[in-house]
């Protein structure tokens, strides 16, 4: 039973893209539960509520944004503890802090959704849109080839005018 377990818990792992986002969601939370735990913490509702309000994200949020959602979807919770716990999932690698040069605040996304993703920020309305880039592994080899740099591209920033505001 355990062997079948594991090798199922593998597979979900290393084939996350096949999964649903509410199965993705599930996944995400056996795994936080499981390093909460190891490092010695609860998985408390907060905590859960935090980590589906970002996962659940079209865009990186602010710890304020994430505090009105949580406000609205009616969840008892304080703008503190949605910093702490943004700051425990951002130590346990779920999720990434991105900062924009214009913006003076840190945003918080998904991790696992950083690998080809990139985000495009618009310089006048500050409007945040999702771009997949499934090349960005390429673009950093293509770089070090060039430079010799290994380049850290969760700290690319691409910015603009959007279309409403051209």
């Amino acid at each position: 039973m355990i062997k079948i377990c594991t090798t199922v818990h593998y597979y979900l792992i290393h084939n996350v893209e096949f999964l649903s986002m509410s199965q993705k969601l599930k996944l995400a939370a056996v795994q936080y539960r499981q390093q909460l735990r190891d490092l010695g913490y609860r998985f408390t509702r907060p905590r859960e509520a935090v980590l589906r309000t970002v996962f659940e994200a079209d865009h990186p949020m602010t710890a304020s944004e994430v505090f009105e959602q949580l406000q609205q979807n009616n969840t008892r919770i304080d703008l503190a503890t949605v910093y702490r716990n943004l700051h425990v999932s951002l130590d346990l690698g779920l999720v990434v802090q991105l900062g924009f040069a214009y913006e003076g605040q840190l945003r918080y996304a998904w991790s696992k959704q950083q690998d080809h993703t990139q985000y495009v920020r618009c310089e006048q309305s500050a409007d945040i849109v999702s771009l997949p880039v499934p090349y960005l592994k390429h673009l950093q080899h293509f770089i070090r080839d060039k430079t010799g740099f290994l380049v850290n591209l969760q700290s690319f920033e691409l910015s603009g005018l959007c279309p409403d505001c051209q």
